[in-house]
């Protein structure tokens, strides 16, 4: 999910039941707003223990944002990446990453996991595959492997 989606999530968004988040609108400076395009409106399915998690993280709400700071608006892009991830990744002693990698490093595990490409680009609201290709990349590690059982199979 982009940002602004996870930050427009609203618990009647997950489906327990069947397992997945309806992507229904975003925010955009505090403000909820439709999805980017009409690829953005979109069902993404989930495994069940990421479920599971989110169901135990929300406790007993029934409605609101299911991400929001302590005041109960929206969680902002910029404050995230300045007070969160970039000081965490400063801590950890890797390279500064804001929320877009993920995006990123989510569809590049997708891809390196043989999702078929049409179905990454549902599950992440592109309306081309040529969007989606921009977005893949492929680790040392990956490519090597890939060179190495290339050449054992002829």
């Amino acid at each position: 999910m982009r940002f602004g989606e996870v930050a427009g999530l609203h618990v009647e968004d997950l489906d327990f039941e069947e397992s997945v988040i309806r992507i229904r609108r975003s925010t955009y400076r505090l403000q909820e707003v439709t999805p980017k395009s009409q690829a953005g409106h979109r069902q993404i399915d989930v495994d069940p223990d990421t479920m599971a998690a989110l169901r135990e993280y929300l406790g007993s709400r029934q409605g609101s944002r299911v991400f929001q700071n302590r005041n109960g608006t929206p969680l902002v892009v910029n404050n995230v990446n300045r007070h969160v991830l970039k000081p965490l990744c400063k801590k950890l002693g890797i390279c500064i990453g804001t929320t877009h990698a993920f995006r990123h490093g989510r569809i590049s595990v997708l891809q390196q996991n043989n999702v078929p490409g049409d179905l990454i680009k549902k599950w992440v609201g592109h309306t081309s595959l040529k969007t989606t290709s921009k977005y893949t990349h492929f680790p040392t590690e990956f490519r090597r492997r890939i060179v190495s059982d290339l050449a054992k199979n002829g």
